[in-house]
């Protein structure tokens, strides 16, 4: 259903898919191929520089996908301009200890730097 959203299919039970079926017990995982997806890099990379790194990863990533969903920016520069983020604010690797109102200052200064320089006048209430 959610690959059809908006639209909904219309489905009979015998056709569904079912996870308990022993056919569909095994699951398998194959290591991700970082060039195709380069948020699990920057994400590792995030966490492994620690402070408030993984911070500015998802307030990056928050940003650009509420421009990619407004229309604003394509799917790909998702990934760019969290790589930009993580390069700018590079030294909230330092901050290691933070209260809950400079996280949320944090949070919304990177917010507005993407819009800034992504979709100058674009208004969003945090």
């Amino acid at each position: 259903q959610a690959l059809a959203f908006p639209e909904i299919s219309e489905r009979d039970e015998d056709s569904a898919y079912n996870p308990f079926a022993p056919e569909n017990a095994m699951i398998t995982f194959e290591k991700p191929n970082e060039d195709v997806f380069p948020s699990l890099r920057m994400a590792r990379e995030a966490i492994s520089g620690g402070g408030m790194l993984p911070l500015a990863y998802n307030s990056a990533n928050e940003a650009a996908n509420l421009l990619f969903r407004h229309g604003l920016i394509s799917f790909v520069t998702i990934f760019d301009i969290v790589a930009k983020v993580l390069r700018e604010f590079h030294n909230l690797s330092s901050v290691k200890m933070a209260s809950y109102d400079d996280m949320i200052i944090i949070h919304e200064k990177i917010m507005a730097a993407v819009f800034e320089s992504y979709a100058p006048g674009f208004k969003h209430s945090l």
